[in-house]
């Protein structure tokens, strides 16, 4: 994929209290730097970061782990991290969960009355 094809995948949006980084298509190779980069500066004290990941088709270890160095960065500033996850795909819905899931979340998740039982 060409450099200049790069920004088109990555979209950007504000809201009240929080800000929106999309991606479409996969998360790998050139296009994890780009979109690291748009997320990082994305980041404010106190804001909510949301990811929109629901066009994503693929994703390495290499896009994971920068998924969740946002994801830390975001949460270290105050704010908070979220993911709409890819609908499509099962095993990169798990993929992506497994690696934006805050400690929080993990034991609301593991404790009988989150998990509705």
């Amino acid at each position: 994929m060409a450099t200049s094809n790069l920004g088109e995948r990555i979209s950007s949006g504000r809201g009240a209290g929080r800000r929106t980084i999309g991606l479409r298509g996969s998360l790998k190779g050139p296009m994890i730097g780009a979109w690291r980069e748009a997320a990082l500066a994305a980041i404010e004290p106190d804001m909510d970061l949301v990811v929109d990941m629901s066009e994503v088709t693929a994703i390495d270890a290499e896009g994971l782990a920068a998924l969740d160095d946002v994801a830390v960065r975001a949460r270290a500033d105050g704010g908070s991290f979220f993911v709409r996850p890819p609908a499509a795909n099962g095993a990169l819905f798990e993929a992506v969960a497994a690696v934006t899931t805050s400690a929080d979340e993990m034991a609301r998740r593991a404790h009988p009355a989150g998990r509705g039982g």
